[in-house]
């Protein structure tokens, strides 16, 4: 930035400045101006470049300092408001009951009314994402870390998105800007972990799980991970130091998920419970009231068949042939997508197969069942079993 003491800033200049940044022609009172501005019209991100600036050619600027520390801490803005306690507790509370869909009308308009409330967006994203709104969620998170770019909560929940997106360079990046945040946040250490072992660099993602570990020694997720991810590179002599373990992992203390010790020991009887628990755990939401069976048999039966493979997968190959074969004179066939629109040639068929076919993606559990209840279906069928 060129301090420039006897040019004033025009209009021309101003809406050239708000769409690039760029701090040339300004002197340091007219960027703060600027800033200030940017910040009356929620545009911290535009702010805080622009005090970065300042500070890159005025490093003693004690208005930019203060502005920027001010800035990074929301709560310390002025006209800061958020929701008061009791209304977030109830907020949280609808979401971890898994009514995501409530979550979300909440949360909007709590949104609109406390629009710096970095906390209501970060739920707002989760359920978002929860549901499969991923364009919804990414724009959510991305509110939290440019509301409070010290919060690493945010920036974990991102990563984790863009994750679920293939977008594992960026997921990285998310992750390791939680660190630099917090440098003990076991989760992200995890999370970094899930995300470089999709990269294939197994290495280093044990040594994120181990990094999770020194920071949450009983973290039993990083734990199981790592002795997969130690499997799968043939580093055995790792794998025995953990064996000990073994007997405990995921069956006392925290749960594992089901398939990640499979490849390590072979005891039916603990994998079994694992899974037990990690259900027990994972898959807690209340059923629906009680279904009330009917009196007379319909004419025809309707099968619903439940399923996320519905495209080029083998179990679309092999299910293809017995959906079109069904007696359509005795059965009436349902199908269910939970996961994405897959366009393809085995796609098509599959639809032509059924009588009814419904692309649930982006419900939640509940909704689903509801669907289904609501289509009085009399037999459902899980065609995607339980490969979480």
């Amino acid at each position: 930035m060129q301090e420039l003491t006897q040019k004033k800033l025009t209009n021309g200049v101003e809406a050239h400045l708000s769409e690039t940044d760029k701090l040339e022609n300004l002197v340091p009172d007219q960027a703060l101006n600027l800033a200030k501005k940017h910040i009356k019209q929620g545009n911290y991100d535009k702010a805080r470049k622009i005090y970065e600036a300042i500070l890159t050619e005025f490093s003693n600027n004690k208005n930019s300092q203060q502005a920027l520390a001010a800035l990074n801490k929301p709560e310390q803005r002025p006209g800061y408001q958020t929701p008061p306690p009791e209304i977030i507790n109830d907020l949280v509370n609808l979401y971890n009951h898994g009514q995501l869909s409530s979550t979300i009308d909440m949360a909007q308009e709590l949104t609109e009314k406390y629009p710096n409330a970095f906390i209501v967006w970060n739920i707002l994203g989760a359920a978002q994402q929860g549901l499969g709104m991923v364009v919804e969620a990414s724009k959510s998170f991305k509110n939290v870390t440019v509301i409070n770019p010290n919060y690493a909560n945010g920036f974990n929940n991102l990563g984790v998105l863009l994750k679920e997106q293939g977008k594992l360079e960026e997921a990285v990046k998310a992750y390791n800007k939680a660190l630099d945040i917090k440098s003990d946040f076991a989760d992200a250490f995890f999370n970094l972990g899930n995300a470089l072992q999709k990269q294939e660099k197994f290495n280093e993602a044990i040594e994120a799980y181990n990094k999770a570990l020194s920071c949450k020694p009983d973290y039993a997720y990083a734990h199981s991970q790592k002795l997969l991810q130690q499997a799968k590179i043939c580093d055995w002599s790792s794998v025995t130091d953990d064996l000990p373990f073994l007997a405990e992992l995921g069956i006392s203390g925290d749960v594992v998920t089901p398939f990640s010790l499979l490849a390590i020991e072979d005891a039916p009887e603990r994998h079994h419970l694992r899974s037990k628990n990690f259900a027990r755990k994972k898959l807690s939401q209340k059923p629906l009231t009680s279904f009330v069976s009917p009196t007379n048999r319909p004419k025809r039966l309707r099968i619903g068949y439940f399923s996320a493979d519905y495209r080029e997968h083998p179990v679309a190959y092999l299910i293809a042939k017995v959906l079109e074969q069904h007696n359509r004179n005795e059965f009436e066939v349902f199908g269910y997508s939970l996961h994405g629109n897959h366009q393809d040639e085995l796609r098509q068929r599959l639809e032509n197969a059924f009588d009814r076919f419904v692309d649930v993606k982006g419900l939640s559990d509940r909704d689903v069942a509801l669907q289904a209840r609501q289509d009085n279906i009399d037999i459902a069928i899980d065609l995607t079993g339980y490969t979480i």
